[in-house]
């Protein structure tokens, strides 16, 4: 199981990393609505109309602003940024306790590209934690839009909400991205 969570998560990172196309960002304060060009589709985000993750009391979206998402996170635990092959600037992974937000560049600015939720101190605002039982999931979000070998998932907005399930039953990993 382990196998297929890195995988996962390798290929969400390669992806984002490797598409070596131009994207971009623009935002409409007047509805606060945001439109994310991400690796060549545009999402239409708003923050009501998608999952969040809730930190320090406010909720955190893929493809919200990082500028708007630091002070609401403190000091990470690791920091780490490489050049993106993607975007134009450096990717960004920031590690907390619990939980992993890695973002992509776009212009002077950096979005949040992806939530990982790595332990069972944080959980997602309809509160399943890892570790729940799959039956957890489904009561706390109904039948998943998509399922797959070892994992749901739910569509909402421009989000995808990703819960790998473990041979037991249990969800031992919870990932927000682009849908």
């Amino acid at each position: 199981m382990k196998k297929i969570i890195i995988s996962l998560l390798l290929a969400a990172l390669l992806t984002a990393l490797c598409a070596c196309n131009d994207s971009g960002k623009e935002q409409s304060s007047a509805n606060d609505t945001d439109k994310a060009e991400i690796m060549g589709s545009v999402v239409e985000t708003e923050a009501e109309d998608t999952y969040t993750f809730d930190i320090g009391g406010a909720s955190v979206y893929v493809g919200e602003n990082m500028a708007d998402v630091l002070p609401l996170t403190g000091e990470p635990k690791s920091y780490f940024e490489s050049e993106s092959c993607a975007f134009q600037g450096l990717d960004k992974v920031y590690t907390y306790s619990g939980y992993t937000i890695r973002t992509y560049p776009d212009g002077q600015d950096d979005y949040v590209l992806s939530i990982e939720l790595r332990d069972d101190t944080v959980s997602t605002p309809e509160g399943v934690y890892i570790g729940d039982a799959e039956s957890d999931v489904i009561s706390a979000y109904g039948n998943p839009d998509e399922k797959g070998d070892g994992s749901v998932t739910y569509y909402k907005g421009g989000t995808a909400l990703t819960f790998i399930v473990d041979d037991d039953g249990c969800v031992s990993a919870i990932t927000y991205t682009e849908k």
